[in-house]
């Protein structure tokens, strides 16, 4: 199968099931953020292939799990601006002061992972999976970021941490000779980014509560 009759081919199926695709990641990705609501653990996300042990992995799933992962990767990177002040305020909502980014329900490892799993139903080459996965890496970064964008604005109308403001902290020094990763202490912390509200410390005091009568 020529690359050429590949893509008209992976075109055609898309154009045939968009409707669907789109329902099935609307689908998912609110299961997704309601289980992690209620605490529960995300059963949806597939182990890397590197530690599928003892399985012979067909070439296109590992391309498929190094493009679902790239494409994570990069919005994470391109949105990381919103996504730090909206790990703060959904982290106050679930009652998780230090949320990170993989573990936020509305984050990139979410969708990305609801994204993959929207084709289950979906009649398609792998191989074509592979390539659409590959084109919304750069597809639809700007519009996730407008996304994260919006929904700060909108908990912050909430009053959920509305006066966020980015300031630097330092993070603490390894110990030891060996530190605490196995890398040799170098004695001085790392700085790195915080979100503060009102002058609240990043590991303490009590936020005003959110408005969401």
């Amino acid at each position: 199968l020529s690359e050429t009759t590949l893509l008209l081919e992976t075109r055609a199926v898309v154009q045939a099931n968009r409707a669907y695709i789109v329902s099935a990641l609307e689908k998912g990705l609110r299961e997704r953020i309601d289980r992690r609501l209620r605490g529960e653990p995300d059963r949806g996300a597939a182990a890397p292939v590197e530690a599928q042990a003892l399985e012979l992995v067909d070439h296109s799933q590992v391309e498929e799990e190094i493009a679902i992962s790239n494409f994570i990767r990069s919005l994470a990177d391109s949105c990381h601006d919103e996504l730090i002040p909206l790990n703060s305020r959904i982290g106050l909502l679930l009652g998780e002061r230090q949320l990170e980014t993989q573990d936020n329900p509305f984050g990139p490892y979410s969708l990305g992972h609801a994204f993959r799993e929207a084709w289950e139903g979906v009649d398609i080459r792998l191989e074509g999976k592979v390539i659409v996965m590959k084109m919304m890496d750069g597809g639809v970064v700007g519009d996730v970021n407008s996304v994260y964008a919006d929904l700060n604005r909108h908990l912050a109308n909430l009053n959920v941490l509305p006066h966020l403001a980015l300031t630097a902290r330092v993070r603490p020094a390894s110990r030891g000779p060996g530190g605490v990763d196995g890398r040799a202490g170098s004695g001085q912390g790392t700085r790195g980014d915080a979100w503060v509200d009102n002058g609240m410390s990043a590991d303490g005091g009590n936020p005003a509560q959110p408005d969401v009568d």
